[in-house]
């Protein structure tokens, strides 16, 4: 299961580099086919390591890419 999280990070990372813009957990499961629990640990993991941020609108998380400039 690590390595499947690891790999849907991956994916993510570069659905969001070709899309350039925010995603819901929704779109981002429909785009890549992958479970939700997986997409969530993913997106998860990716937030801790400083590489996605998310915003919350309208009571719905949208992620996207963090700017490298940003701290």
């Amino acid at each position: 299961m690590i390595k499947k999280i690891g790999v849907t990070s991956g994916e993510i990372i570069t659905l969001l580099e070709e899309i350039k813009g925010p995603l819901t957990v929704k779109e981002i499961e429909v785009y890549l086919g992958e479970e939700k629990d997986i997409i969530l640990m993913s997106i998860g993991c990716l937030i801790r390591e400083g590489l996605l941020e998310a915003d919350l609108t309208n009571g719905t998380a949208f992620y996207r890419l963090k700017n490298k400039g940003k701290k």
